[in-house]
């Protein structure tokens, strides 16, 4: 009783609730997990049942296909977490009984064949990419690894003196990283955060969520908010943090009518999509204070696109520096943007990756060459 009431003082909010929704069944029998969206598709780690990573089309969720399967992720394992680079259009994916981090090259007809790029020593508990740097959460560790590199490697980025912590899901803002830290075995958690690009990294508090009977399963942050999906006694709960708030931050309810562990959380548009493991189902949910208008307005766009040879970029200030990429990664040619477009016309035709910063953020658009 003692830890309920704690519960409710920390995360009364003033905010309103927003209640979910189903969107999409087509991946029963499975459990769905971790939860990825590339354009039109959301792209779903299945983690107990055949082990695999399917997509459902957000216009037509009534059935999946598969992308990739992991039949050696078997023994009721499956594939636990995920990460998305768009330079390489490739998701990059870990399991619960296969100790490799893969690699699902999207480009290739599907299904993929996963391909193995680095060991991992322990379990993760979620994996977050930033430009070609893949962070993921291991026990008390957040490794890094760099996708460029012809043979991968992990490397220690933060260690916690405390060797009896555990860190989960990770998300990146602001040049910085954010990810859930509990002590082994205790239900409270806390939310920290760590500087990235930096020689020895230092933890600063961001929330205390103490009195919370379960662990944080999923995350993500969208605009300057920090969405955590938290498996408590059901019903399971959606928490936002405002991170432009002074520290500490106090949490708020979004979601707390999930059936089951939220375990995967995604973002397109105007909304969210949590995977679920009770109904085994894909459920959707809005946030009613979230400014979605001026999220989609300063979104890059490329045209025209499929181009033969010039293209522009709407919503970028002239001057701003661009980079292409070939859909391996390779820095074809970089510049800085004015009117007069970007002259594509002695690339090869095929698919290649634009990126450039808009009002501060990192953001890489595909671009087909004719």
């Amino acid at each position: 009783m003692k830890k309920s009431f704690i519960f409710i003082a920390l995360f009364s909010s003033l905010g309103l609730f927003s209640q979910s929704t189903f969107f999409s069944d087509a991946i029963i029998p499975s459990v769905p997990s971790a939860l990825v969206v590339v354009g039109e598709d959301l792209f779903v780690a299945v983690v107990q049942g055949d082990p695999a990573i399917r997509k459902i089309n957000l216009n037509d969720p009534t059935t999946s296909q598969l992308v990739a399967d992991f039949p050696d992720a078997g023994g009721g394992g499956g594939v636990w977490k995920m990460a998305y680079h768009e330079a390489t259009n490739s998701i990059y994916a870990h399991s619960f009984d296969n100790s490799f981090i893969h690699k699902v090259d999207l480009n290739l007809p599907l299904p993929v064949i996963p391909e193995e790029i680095v060991l991992l020593p322990f379990g993760t508990q979620g994996m977050v990419m930033d430009q070609d740097t893949l962070y993921i959460a291991s026990n008390d560790v957040i490794y890094t690894m760099d996708i460029n590199i012809g043979a991968p490697s992990l490397t220690p980025y933060y260690e916690d003196p405390n060797t009896n912590l555990e860190f989960y899901n990770p998300a990146i803002y602001n040049n910085e990283l954010y990810f859930a830290e509990r002590i082994m075995n205790d239900p409270d958690f806390n939310i920290m955060k760590i500087p990235l690009n930096t020689g020895n990294p230092q933890k600063t508090l961001v929330a205390t969520l103490g009195g919370v009977l379960g662990a944080v399963q999923s995350s993500i942050i969208v605009q300057s908010n920090l969405y955590i999906g938290v498996e408590i006694t059901s019903p399971h709960i959606i928490l936002k943090l405002d991170l432009n708030e002074s520290l500490p931050i106090d949490a708020e309810f979004l979601v707390m009518d999930l059936p089951g562990a939220p375990i995967g959380l995604a973002f397109k548009g105007d909304t969210f999509y949590v995977s679920e493991g009770n109904t085994r189902t894909i459920l959707s949910f809005m946030d009613p204070n979230l400014s979605i208008e001026e999220f989609i307005i300063n979104e890059l766009t490329i045209y025209p696109n499929p181009t033969n040879d010039i293209v522009f970029l709407s919503n970028l200030t002239y001057g701003e520096t661009f980079t292409i990429y070939t859909v391996n990664g390779q820095v074809l040619s970089k510049g800085k943007y004015f009117d007069n477009g970007i002259d594509v016309s002695a690339l090869s035709s095929g698919i290649y990756f634009i990126n450039t910063e808009v009002d501060g953020l990192l953001q890489t658009k595909k671009l087909i060459k004719n």
